[in-house]
């Protein structure tokens, strides 16, 4: 019996906060209720890649301000048009969507680090400056937790480590469910 290794990659866009990534027509946001299928990658394979699927992902920050209020929104994205598949299979579809559901998990993050922010007898410039910082910080360690999620499941190959992966990341999910909204108010 030939064993089929399905292999991926990963792209982490280094979106800049307060830039949108992309408009909305040529992403798909994180929700619960969406699950990544093999017609969500667009685009065509690379044949040099010894992978089987490469997945764009990012998590977008924007702040506006009206009327000494501030309001952040913080989304997990994953972009169709730079994603890619070879084989259509199951556990690697699981391999990409946890990959998604870890990009919404460290924008759950930046929520709930910017929910900590005092923002009283501080001018937008200040906190802007502040939330960037966060938003750096955690999308720096972001990366290296997709990067380890790799490495430990050998690009979804260790079906094992994969399903411990799968469920750690949906407990993670759960516990941070008071941050699931992506908007967040402050009045300065």
């Amino acid at each position: 019996m030939a064993a089929v290794v399905a292999l991926s990659s990963l792209t982490l866009p280094s979106t800049k906060p307060n830039e949108k990534p992309i408009d909305d027509g040529a992403v798909i946001y994180w929700s619960p209720k969406t699950k990544l299928i093999g017609e969500n990658f667009k685009r065509k394979p690379s044949e040099e890649s010894h992978f089987s699927a490469g997945s764009h992902l990012g998590t977008g920050m924007e702040i506006a301000s009206a009327d000494q209020r501030l309001k952040f929104t913080i989304q997990a994205y994953f972009v169709p048009d730079k994603s890619w598949i070879k084989v259509q299979d199951s556990d690697l579809l699981a391999h990409e969507q946890t990959h998604f559901d870890i990009e919404e998990y460290y924008a759950r993050l930046i929520r709930m680090e910017l929910g900590k922010m005092k923002t009283k007898g501080k001018n937008f410039d200040q906190i802007r400056v502040e939330s960037d910082k966060i938003f750096s910080r955690l999308l720096s360690e972001r990366e290296r937790y997709q990067e380890k999620f790799d490495e430990e499941t050998g690009h979804s190959v260790h079906v094992e480590k994969e399903k411990a992966w799968e469920s750690d990341i949906k407990e993670k999910l759960k516990e941070t469910q008071a941050y699931a909204s992506p908007e967040l108010f402050f009045v300065l």
